[in-house]
């Protein structure tokens, strides 16, 4: 996969309902470049080579058409980004401690990526300058938005992930590669899903997992649910 491809793939790939299709991912040539990195050093750590195939294999080995670029790279940050290895710690985490010498805009725009999360919002409150509430549904907090010319009435519901527009207490995050704004029928019915999910995973964690920890695990079941039961995706 080389970085040049990305924002092309972007911009002419399929997106279903995806309200950032045509939002550009990477802010430069040195984020890209940042990202390609990082994805080579997933792919190629002998470490967690199997743990990264038991993903893949969990989601898209069974796919029969080609993914679209930006389900691709949900795929990929959630793979490096949210399942955490069994050390308790994330591919990108790894990465960031290994290679001190990255700086500048390449290390800030993957210790970005870092703090990113997938999750189900609710819209909060909507502002001037295109400013919005969204309240985690799973971890409970409320996180001020930046979006643009993206419509968000108080209320809805929307599902992806996002990231802070910079790093710091109280700064605004922004949507990031998938979001989809959900129907009352859609959350209903993702909802009756969301708690057998939630029961298995509590069962194969003895009873001890959080909805924090259960997120950060099955996001990418979440979006892949929507696209199958919503876009005619297969």
């Amino acid at each position: 996969m080389k970085e040049a491809n990305y924002e092309e793939q972007l911009s002419t790939g399929q997106h279903g309902d995806n309200l950032l299709k045509m939002h550009r991912f990477f802010p430069s040539e040195e984020a890209a470049k940042a990202f390609h990195e990082l994805i080579v050093f997933t792919q190629r750590s002998e470490e967690w080579m199997n743990y990264v195939a038991t993903v893949f294999e969990e989601f898209i080995l069974w796919e029969k058409a080609v993914l679209s670029f930006d389900l691709l790279l949900e795929l990929l940050l959630f793979t490096t980004c949210d399942r955490l290895l069994p050390e308790g710690k994330s591919i990108i985490t790894l990465y960031l401690e290994r290679r001190p010498d990255l700086s500048g805009e390449e290390r800030a725009f993957l210790e970005l990526l870092q703090a990113s999360r997938f999750s189900l919002y609710q819209v909060t409150f909507t502002a001037e300058e295109s400013k919005v509430g969204f309240k985690d549904l799973f971890r409970g907090d409320e996180l001020p938005m930046v979006m643009g010319e993206i419509t968000a009435p108080p209320g809805d519901f929307m599902m992806g992930r996002v990231m802070p527009v910079s790093l710091g207490t109280g700064e605004p995050w922004r949507p990031v590669i998938f979001l989809t704004a959900l129907e009352t029928p859609t959350v209903a019915a993702l909802e009756t899903e969301a708690r057998k999910w939630f029961w298995q995973y509590s069962v194969a964690h003895k009873g001890w997992a959080t909805q924090e920890e259960f997120i950060r695990e099955n996001g990418y079941r979440f979006l892949r649910w929507y696209l199958e039961h919503n876009t005619g995706h297969r």
